[in-house]
């Protein structure tokens, strides 16, 4: 035994664990797993991407779905597993020795007359023996049994947060993706503009070289034109910055070009009441369903903490074999039940039984607390809904006026009664009143998602279809109206 230890002892000292030898090449190889794995993207399609288009890329492409689809398929192992965990033990073991020296035995006489027999082998030098045990605890099958249903709404829960984590996605590219639309339709809106303002001021630096128009206003004008050339600027700088911002949310490379579908601007009505968004709310909400599922977690643990105050009962049933030619017998097979009571865990189990029953309350009171968060919500994104929705159809009739005076001031411009830079001025009034209804509808687009979100169903309100589905069927589904 000394020299093994003597052995050993170097081999110990070495194992000694300092970390991956060369973190540099590691990360440099796992660099270009990652980089391959990102560019392994799915191809993008050729034509201009509708909103449906560019949220089924980001619910393909979006990471961190990808990380809680796995997530849940970790748990569903973990339900696997315990289910296993129901199943009798069978333990199976087998001994082959020899021994250098075979033992001797004497016997003793009870008889004092008789003498005693010589002494004699009762077993050989080699052993070969084996034996099967099954057996079966019932108290551990009906703890296992709790626990696999406890497994099971965990994985549901996870998938409930997947769920969830889709539709805030859809959310997000769906407001990238208004914001995106209404600056595309003000880039084309004022590219006709931009032209003219550019040959307005080449004329412009004419008269002002010629001193055909007094400095004072032709230095009015160049502000002015600077002005508006600084604004139609901002505007390729806002639509830059938006599409950027839509393809992160997407999932798409920002290197990569990408051309949106432009919808056209329609006034839509919602054909529900808040009262019935906010009941179908707490009908599909991903979250209440969690803390559903979150309270028979606790329950069942409740059953299990119970059952376990009760005695131990287990089966059981072996099979043993003994090779030894001294035997009478070479086999053997023995079943029994065997029970057995810890009663000094018995205050232990009604303490976990108590803990989860408390558990299950704040579970409850939770669930409560944010069925009153989701229909404040809904009652929110309504109201914002309604705010937007006025002041969307107050821009719009505005810019019909705008585009009336435009109208009267391009006939006095042919007449001869107002100049270009004064007609150039009513263009962009009329150019500024549009920019903000097409903002206002992007924005009225977005809060409609938002109550979209806020009742559990994305894309169901401006659209009227279902690209994400509910958690379940609801009635406001099944009687879906056309937009």
């Amino acid at each position: 035994m000394f020299w093994l230890l003597v052995i050993l002892l170097p081999l110990m000292v070495g194992c000694t664990y300092r970390g991956v030898k060369d973190p540099e090449m590691v990360r440099s190889i796992n660099l270009e797993v990652d980089m391959a794995s990102l560019a392994s993207c799915s191809e993008l399609p050729s034509h201009p991407l509708t909103l449906e288009e560019l949220v089924a890329i980001a619910i393909e492409s979006n990471l961190e779905l990808m990380v809680k689809q796995q997530d849940v398929a970790v748990q569903h192992e973990i339900a696997t597993g315990q289910k296993l965990q129901m199943l009798p033990s069978l333990l199976i073991s087998s001994e082959l020795s020899q021994r250098n020296n075979g033992p001797g035995s004497a016997s003793a006489s009870l008889i004092p007359s008789i003498p005693p027999a010589p002494p004699s082998v009762s077993s050989q030098r080699s052993v070969f023996r084996w034996d099967a045990t099954v057996t079966w605890n019932l108290l551990d099958f009906g703890v296992s049994y709790f626990r696999y249903r406890q497994e099971v709404n965990k994985t549901l829960i996870h998938a409930l947060e997947y769920r969830r984590q889709e539709q805030n996605i859809i959310y997000d590219v769906a407001q990238a993706y208004w914001k995106a639309v209404a600056m595309r339709r003000t880039l084309d809106a004022a590219a006709p503009l931009e032209e003219k303002i550019t040959r307005h001021g080449e004329l412009l630096e004419k008269y002002i070289s010629r001193q055909l128009l007094p400095l004072i206003q032709g230095n009015k004008d160049r502000s002015r034109l600077f002005a508006m050339s600084g604004t139609i600027q901002g505007f390729q700088k806002d639509y830059d910055r938006a599409i950027y911002e839509l393809k992160n949310k997407a999932g798409i490379a920002p290197a990569v070009d990408i051309q949106l579908f432009i919808p056209e601007v329609v006034d839509y009505e919602v054909p529900y009441g808040v009262d019935e968004l906010a009941h179908y709310a707490l009908l599909n909400r991903p979250e209440l369903y969690s803390g559903d599922f979150e309270e028979a977690v606790h329950l069942d643990e409740v059953r299990a903490a119970m059952l376990q105050l009760l005695p131990g009962v287990s089966l059981f049933g072996s099979e043993f074999y003994d090779r030894n030619i001294f035997l009478l017998n070479n086999n053997w097979l023995i079943a029994g039940i065997r029970a057995g009571w810890n009663l000094l865990s018995i205050p232990q189990h009604i303490q976990e039984a108590d803990i989860a029953k408390a558990r299950g309350k704040m579970t409850r009171l939770t669930r409560i607390s944010l069925s009153m968060g989701v229909l404040s919500q809904v009652y929110l994104s309504w109201i914002l809904y309604r705010d937007v929705k006025e002041e969307f159809q107050v821009s719009y009739q505005a810019s019909l006026i705008d585009k009336e005076l435009l109208e009267a001031a391009q006939r006095e411009n042919e007449l001869g009664m107002i100049h270009d830079g004064e007609l150039l001025g009513y263009e962009m009034a009329s150019l500024d009143s549009e920019v903000r209804v097409f903002k206002l509808y992007a924005e009225l687009q977005s809060t409609l998602e938002q109550l979209n979100n806020a009742i559990g169903i994305p894309l169901f309100l401006n659209t009227g279809g279902i690209h994400c589905a509910p958690v379940y069927a609801t009635p406001l589904v099944r009687n879906c109206p056309a937009p």
